[in-house]
């Protein structure tokens, strides 16, 4: 049965401009170079139209922290040394289509704008700016996990707005990280907070949208749930981030089109 795109086929403009936002989607999402970044990082996404609402975003925050250091002649100084985090996150918006594709976008300059922050406060500032430029629309939020993992004392600090908790896998335990505040872009004095989690190597985090988890799995015809994807993750803890989210992008395709647009990064700890 064939199903025809009346609006296309009555307006070549709007097929036209669809496409043009899809490529602008794809674009923003694939400017991310994660080979360049020094964690192995896997990613997925699908959206439920054309374009969606989803998006990553992910950058390296250089500084410094002071180090002891022996010369080697009975002399111990105090010195500093460069440090590398790399702060990593995904986004939501509500709805799809066109209007949440322009907020995602707009997110995205905006995250990237505040990112020599610290995460709290690029959390903090980014809602506010939200609240400004979409205050006047109806019922439009944005929900955002921000994570700031440095790669030198194995830490991880995370700011949750509304977001599905990150997951860490650690041997065969799951550890829910589900401390967080509201969703984003309703209330401009909304304070953000950071949580602070010590990490080990061989660690695996995953960080998802909704719309990964609330796919009903077309087999039992349940939702797949976090229990769901802990299971998938764990079972394929024998390969690489990229390898284990191609697996799972693979295991997706005979489920059709979600019904919601679905995003993930799996990060392995060195």
């Amino acid at each position: 049965r064939m199903i025809l795109d009346t609006d296309s086929i009555f307006n070549p403009s709007l097929s036209h401009n669809m496409i043009l936002a899809q490529q602008v989607h794809h674009a923003l999402l694939n400017a991310i170079g994660f080979s360049d970044f020094p964690l192995s990082i896997g990613r997925y996404f699908k959206t439920a139209e054309k374009i969606g609402g989803d998006f990553w975003v992910a950058f390296q925050q250089m500084g410094k922290r002071n180090a002891w250091s022996d010369s080697g002649a009975g002399i111990i100084t105090l010195e500093t040394e460069p440090t590398q985090d790399v702060m990593i996150g995904i986004g939501d918006v509500s709805g799809h289509g066109i209007p949440a594709a322009l907020i995602m976008a707009l997110s995205v300059g905006m995250i990237n704008q505040l990112s020599h922050q610290p995460i709290a406060e690029l959390m903090t500032a980014y809602n506010r700016d939200l609240v400004r430029q979409l205050g006047g629309l109806p019922t439009t939020y944005v929900t955002c996990v921000l994570a700031c993992i440095s790669v030198e004392t194995k830490q991880l600090a995370y700011v949750r707005a509304g977001h599905p908790p990150i997951v860490i896998l650690r041997h065969q335990m799951a550890h829910v990280l589900e401390q967080g505040g509201t969703f984003l872009g309703m209330y401009d004095d909304e304070q953000y907070e950071a949580h602070v989690v010590e990490l080990k190597s061989g660690d695996r985090l995953i960080i998802y949208s909704d719309g990964v988890t609330e796919a009903v799995d077309p087999i039992s015809n349940t939702p797949y749930g976090i229990h769901g994807l802990i299971h998938f993750f764990q079972e394929t803890r024998g390969v690489s981030p990229q390898d284990a989210t191609a697996q799972f992008a693979a295991s997706r395709e005979a489920w059709g089109m979600p019904l919601d647009d679905q995003t993930l990064l799996l990060i392995d700890i060195p």
